[in-house]
């Protein structure tokens, strides 16, 4: 889950510097238009959905809880077509508008429709963020599935201690850090030994 959470961000991110590329070409004049915002909404979804991401994966250390896949699956579908929708759809109206829609905003059909489906986009962003607080907070109850002390089969010190982490952290003192990835170097020791 976390990782289609922070792939999802990473695509809204290169969604987002083509969109901001796009500003800058001098025939299309996007500078002071929707373009803009639309820049803004992928990039801030983009740090949001990146938030969840790293939120499901430190969740073991945090409540000593997994939370679960399935729901962060649709919460990161939902937040990044939820962002696609509302941030595209602001690029694509920023195209229609007139140089000067400050001063008077276009009165046609076709920028009220992308209007309506970008605010579409923002309730579904919305849906997912919220679907991603009840995940939160489920995960905090008594009686869910318990994480163990290492989930993901993690390479680095913080997975070698129990979840959620004990005062004074480690229960036992730990072997010598010879490499970037101790866990990995202290499993390939306990298999040659066997």
């Amino acid at each position: 889950t976390h990782l289609v959470a922070a792939l999802g961000a990473t695509v809204l991110l290169l969604a987002a510097t083509v969109s901001g590329a796009l500003r800058v070409i001098q025939p299309f004049h996007l500078i002071d238009r929707s373009t803009t915002s639309g820049v803004f909404n992928l990039v801030m979804v983009a740090a949001i959905l990146a938030g969840v991401a790293g939120l499901w994966f430190w969740a073991p250390k945090i409540t000593g809880h997994t939370m679960s896949s399935g729901l962060g699956r649709l919460v990161a579908l939902s937040m990044f077509l939820g962002a696609l929708v509302l941030g595209i759809t602001d690029v694509i109206s920023g195209f229609l508008e007139t140089p000067d829609f400050l001063v008077a905003p276009p009165a046609s059909s076709t920028a009220d429709a992308l209007d309506l489906v970008s605010a579409i986009g923002a309730v579904v962003v919305a849906i997912g963020a919220l679907g991603a607080l009840v995940a939160l907070l489920g995960s905090f109850r008594p009686g869910g599935a318990d994480a163990g002390d290492d989930p993901w089969d993690g390479h680095t010190l913080e997975w070698a201690t129990t979840s959620p982490p004990a005062p004074g952290n480690f229960v036992e003192p730990l072997a010598k850090v010879g490499s970037e990835a101790p866990l990995l170097d202290q499993r390939a020791n306990e298999e040659e030994t066997i």
